[in-house]
């Protein structure tokens, strides 16, 4: 925070209100589990701001599909992450084994990934290589 890189964010109080009906909003849809304030000020300012989405709770996933207006909001879970690290360079990857980054990753937190998902992701990796 020192160095200007981190800073604390206090949502306004529209965005709270924002927030809350989005919240009523994942209850009364079948097709979304509720949502939590924390998410959805999360979804909400990151629709305002256009600021890329961190999470990995399912309904923070599902509503920029389902409710119109948060549709051009970015949502990524960590597999997103290190696949767009591994895109920028930020990562190096192992070619002979596109799983690694992914595995090691598994391995440290605990976390498993969707398998379709992870073999998008690994798919994605594995064209990476072929263009190096």
């Amino acid at each position: 925070m020192r160095s200007d890189r981190l800073a604390l964010y206090t949502p306004s109080r529209d965005e709270i209100e924002e927030a809350r009906e989005l919240i009523e909003e994942s209850r009364l849809n079948p097709r979304i589990p509720s949502i939590d304030l924390p998410e959805a000020l999360c979804l909400i300012i990151g629709r305002r701001r256009g600021y890329i989405v961190l999470t990995e709770n399912r309904a923070a996933l599902l509503i920029p599909k389902l409710i119109a207006r948060y549709r051009n909001v970015v949502v990524w879970r960590a597999l997103e992450i290190l696949l767009n690290a591994i895109k920028e360079g930020l990562i190096e990857v192992n070619c002979e084994n596109p799983y690694s980054v992914f595995d090691e990753y598994s391995r440290d937190t605990l976390h498993i990934f969707p398998s379709r998902a992870l073999e998008r992701a690994v798919s994605e990796v594995r064209s990476l290589c072929v263009k190096k």
